[in-house]
Formats: structure tokens, C-alpha cells, sequence
């Protein structure tokens, strides 16, 4: 499957949930930047509750944030990658297409390793949002 895949999934279930809430739909993609604490990053997708300024890269960071792991990048780029989320307080999901996982990072809760058979939440971004991994990995 094409890495591009997983994370228009990610963001086709979430703009439908939100659609259907009544929630802001302002996400990105590979093409938007954010300024995170001086640091720029391109995140595969990015949820937001506000509207894109015209201030490229955006000054104001995504509430959530999916990065989809390739064999290719390097442990060092996803652990600074990661940091900077995390210090940022973002929800953060790296998701490993290799081995069907997905690591969630919340903030002030502990890492967690999902599988196959175990179900995302938005937790405080998302209330209520709910994905079956195995629907971002379909055969």
C-alpha cells in the first residue's frame, strides 16, 4: 500500500466525523508547515481548530498530528519529530505500516502500542472519535 494512503484515510475518517459533529475541519497534509517552539516540521497530516493564516509556516500548532513511519527514515528523525509533539503538547500518532501498529502519544498519559485489533480515540481533540486500526490497513 502507498504511504500517501494511510494518511488520506486518517484525515477522510476524521473530516467525516467532524462533518458529522459539527466540528472545524481545518486539516493538512504533507503540503502544510508548522512553526512548533522554532522548530519546522511537515507532519503527513495535521488537525487544527482554526483557519490557516497567511503566515507560512503556520505560528500556530495542530492539535493533532499523524506521521506515517517508512523504512527510510531514521531513528534519529522520528525521535526529534516526536519530541518536538510531544513537548508541544500534541496528540501524536506514528504509524508503522510495516508491521501494522501504531504508537499513540498523548498528552500527560503514557505511550501506548496498538495493533491490528485495537481502536484510536481523539482523546481531548477528538471526543467521542473512534478508528479501528485495521480500517487504515485494508487488504
Amino acid at each position: 500500500m502507498d504511504h500517501s494512503y494511510i494518511h488520506i484515510l486518517v484525515a477522510a475518517y476524521v473530516v467525516n466525523y467532524c462533518l458529522v459533529n459539527n466540528l472545524p475541519t481545518y486539516s493538512g497534509g504533507a503540503d502544510g508547515a508548522y512553526n512548533i517552539n522554532g522548530n519546522v516540521v511537515v507532519p503527513d497530516y495535521s488537525y487544527r481548530a482554526h483557519r490557516p493564516g497567511s503566515i507560512y509556516p503556520d505560528p500556530v500548532p495542530p492539535l493533532f498530528v499523524v506521521e506515517v513511519i517508512f523504512p527510510t527514515n531514521t531513528p534519529k528523525e522520528i525521535r526529534e519529530k516526536r519530541n518536538i509533539y510531544i513537548q508541544a503538547g500534541i496528540l501524536y500518532w506514528e504509524i508503522y505500516q510495516d508491521t501494522q501498529s501504531i504508537d499513540v502519544y498523548e498528552p500527560g498519559k503514557p505511550p501506548r502500542a496498538l495493533g491490528i485489533n485495537d481502536t484510536l480515540d481523539g482523546a481531548n481533540v477528538l471526543p467521542g472519535f473512534t478508528l479501528p486500526v485495521k480500517n487504515l490497513f485494508p487488504d
